[in-house]
């Protein structure tokens, strides 16, 4: 019987681990509001109207900021992200000519050596001219250890959500920066939204296949208990 405590309470703690996949960004949903990042952009304030470029915004409605704007509402996941799906606050920015970050983070406490996934979700606000994103990850010090994307397209078309991943290794770094820079250098239109930004380690198991291994465990606890009844009659 203690054997089998003992394989119970071992797929127990394989399912739980399995069914979470921890996001190591400090506010990628940016559902606490502009807190956690770095943005070369200038904030404003999501209820004051501004139609000026190299701005910023985090809320619930993109049109409270541009009344020429689409609030993205529909949404074409990427099968393979790891990132929720959009809800609430999202950050939305008018770029402007000048290729500049608009959204920063330095992670610590990462694996040396280890496969990580970084994705999110990236909308268009105007029709016209989207957005192009380049997605890089840095070692303190400056080196690039990964360019996750370069000239990653915003949708073609306004309202939608669309679902974006990478994976990459950590190499030696504990530390890493993750800097989302707009590449377009047109004026006009180029205004974007971000979203459900998460850095998950990659070789998590998927929830389907630590459900079958922690249903293993408990049917081989299960015949270890059976036999040992047997052997104690």
């Amino acid at each position: 019987m203690k054997l089998t405590r003992i394989l119970l309470a071992g797929a127990l703690v394989v399912l739980g681990t399995g069914t979470s996949r921890a996001n190591f960004l400090t506010n990628g949903d940016v559902s606490a509001g502009n807190t956690g990042f770095f943005s070369g952009y200038t904030f404003v304030p999501n209820n004051v109207q501004n139609l000026s470029t190299g701005l910023y915004s985090v809320g619930p409605t993109a049109t409270d900021v541009n009344p020429f704007w689409t609030n993205p509402t529909s949404v074409t996941p990427n099968n393979n992200s790891t990132s929720p799906v959009p809800a609430g606050n999202y950050l939305f920015a008018n770029a402007n000519s000048t290729p500049t970050a608009v959204w920063s983070e330095s992670v610590s406490g990462l694996t040396a050596n280890t496969d990580y996934n970084f994705g999110g979700y990236l909308a268009s606000l105007f029709a016209v001219n989207p957005a192009t994103l380049n997605i890089t990850v840095t070692a303190p010090g400056g080196a690039v250890v990964a360019t996750l994307f370069s000239n990653l397209s915003a949708p073609a078309t306004t309202g939608t959500w669309q679902g974006f991943q990478a994976t990459f290794n950590s190499g030696a770094n504990t530390t890493l920066t993750f800097t989302i820079t707009d590449t377009n250098s047109g004026g006009l239109g180029n205004d974007f939204a971000l979203d459900s930004l998460a850095l998950n380690p990659a070789a998590v198991p998927e929830p389907a296949s630590v459900a079958l291994m922690g249903a293993g465990l408990a049917a081989f606890g299960l015949v270890a208990a059976r036999r040992n009844r047997k052997a104690t009659v």
